[in-house]
């Protein structure tokens, strides 16, 4: 059994062009149920590059995995499958019903500073967003139960 399922096969999921210059740790407005502090703590609050319309699949997790495992599950190449801070916001702005509901996340992987992160997305109980971020190599075993999603491109 696959580490991950496709569950957006078929379904035209594009993430908007964006300019590369909002940050997870400045969308207080979108995340307002709770935003991590690391994202400042860790000095992530940085713009990044310019992108064009990118289609986006979303994945649910099939078997227990660590984030390292489940992001290489679809390709080795990481760099391949990182969004930007201002893709995965665009992401949670437009594409909403393809969260994670129920209190459970969905992940979304990025890098900054040469170092691999995840933003993990969830609803909270008062359907408010919340976003936390975590390191790739957080140690972590995902339990594959609560069907968690992940977005790369």
């Amino acid at each position: 059994m696959d580490i991950l399922q496709l569950i957006s096969a078929g379904q035209d999921i594009t993430i908007k062009a964006c300019d590369g210059q909002r940050t997870i740790a400045q969308a207080k407005e979108l995340f307002t149920g709770f935003l991590d502090a690391d994202f400042e703590n860790w000095n992530l609050d940085k713009p990044g590059k310019a992108t064009p319309a990118t289609k986006a699949k979303v994945y649910e997790l099939r078997q227990d995995a660590k984030f390292k495992q489940m992001f290489e599950s679809l390709n080795p190449d990481l760099d391949k499958l990182c969004l930007t801070q201002a893709q995965i916001i665009a992401f949670v702005e437009d594409h909403q019903d393809w969260l994670r509901t129920d209190g459970y996340g969905t992940f979304f992987l990025f890098k900054e500073n040469e170092e691999y992160f995840v933003a993990e997305v969830y609803f909270s109980s008062s359907d408010a967003l919340e976003v936390r971020v975590r390191s790739l190599e957080d140690d972590v075993v995902w339990n594959a139960g609560s069907r968690r999603r992940l977005v790369a491109w």
